[in-house]
């Protein structure tokens, strides 16, 4: 295996030398792209032979670099979109609506129209953090064209931006949306003003 890597090296070197190229092709715009190419392959190949020798000789920084770069990667690939938002709030509505006035929770009610009401308003937006998604919500629709919309001195300032934050996006999942959705069918209220009765 080894002697016919060898020899088919001996070749591909020996086809250089004895390939030449036409003179007009030794000079100008031509030589100067495959000057560039090449310095650009030999950069990239010292630097891929510097992270391997890094490695060797740090592991835990290597490790360290290496985690972080795959948990990265994959937050990325699980990072939720506006229709995954879209797709969630429609699903947490209809397991609303299948329940009485009696046992639906207040609160998760109240939470699935304030976040409705928005969205139907068209002022939902999200921001995408690569890792994750923020949903938040603006002043105006995307579609107005009026000056308040339009001027950057009064759209939404950064420091009243955690005001306006609806919900987080990790992993997948939409979590003051699933938060507000826990115990969505039991109504606290029910029993509110109401004495324990003694067990018999």
């Amino acid at each position: 295996m080894a002697a016919s890597i060898r020899r088919i090296r001996e070749a591909v070197s020996l086809a250089k030398i004895t390939q030449k190229l036409p003179d007009r092709l030794k000079t100008g715009a031509f030589a100067k792209a495959g000057n560039y190419v090449h310095g650009l392959g030999v950069d990239y190949k010292n630097a891929v032979k510097d992270i391997f020798i890094d490695a060797k000789n740090y592991p835990l920084r290597a490790t360290v670099y290496i985690t972080t770069l795959t948990c990265a990667t994959y937050a990325w690939s699980k990072n939720p979109d506006e229709n995954n938002f879209d797709k969630s709030l429609l699903d947490a509505s209809n397991d609303l609506v299948l329940l009485s006035d009696a046992v639906r929770n207040p609160d998760s009610e109240a939470f699935i129209r304030r976040v409705t009401v928005l969205r139907n308003e068209g002022v939902l937006r999200r921001m995408n953090l690569l890792v994750g998604s923020v949903m938040w919500w603006d002043n105006y629709d995307k579609d107005v064209a009026m000056y308040d919309a339009q001027c950057d001195h009064l759209k939404v300032k950064w420091r009243n931006f955690q005001e306006r934050i609806l919900d987080v996006g990790f992993h997948g999942r939409w979590w003051y949306l699933n938060k507000a959705m826990e115990d969505y069918d039991i109504n606290y209220k029910e029993w509110e003003g109401r004495e324990a009765e003694p067990m018999k």
